[in-house]
C-alpha cells in the first residue's frame, strides 16, 4: 500500500513539473491567413468545409475569431485578431461561412482566459 502512495506522489510531482514548464514557455506567434480556399494556420490549410460556423468575440482585447470546427477532438478554436479590423475578418468569412452570435464562454474557457493559458 505504501508503494502505491509513493508512486502516486511521484506521478503528481512529475505532472506538476510538466505543467509548470509548459506554463512558463513564451507564447508562440502563429500566422493566420484567410484565403478563398480556407483558413491557413502556420502553412496548414483548414478548408471552409471543415468549419461549421464562426463568430467574433469582443470579450477580449483584442477581439477573437471563434471557429466551430466539424472535428470531435478539437471542436472550437479561438484566434486573437490583430493587425486587421475584426469587421474586415467577418466580412470576408461571411462569403464562405455562416456567422453566429457569440456564445457565452464556458466555465473552462473563462478559467483558461483568467490564468492566461
Amino acid at each position: 500500500m505504501l508503494v502505491g502512495n509513493i508512486l502516486f506522489a511521484i506521478l503528481i510531482a512529475i505532472g506538476t513539473f510538466v505543467i509548470i514548464i509548459y506554463a512558463a514557455r513564451a507564447p508562440s506567434i502563429i500566422t493566420v491567413t484567410l484565403t478563398e480556399k480556407g483558413i491557413v494556420v502556420n502553412n496548414r490549410l483548414y478548408p471552409f468545409n471543415s468549419v461549421e460556423y464562426f463568430s467574433i468575440s469582443h470579450n477580449s482585447n483584442p477581439p477573437s475569431l471563434i471557429l466551430q470546427l466539424k472535428n470531435i477532438l478539437l471542436p472550437k478554436v479561438s484566434i486573437l485578431i490583430r493587425d486587421v479590423p475584426d469587421s474586415a475578418v467577418a466580412e470576408f468569412l461571411e462569403e464562405y461561412l455562416e456567422e453566429r452570435e457569440e456564445e457565452e464562454e464556458s466555465l473552462l474557457e473563462r478559467l483558461m482566459a483568467h490564468i492566461d493559458f
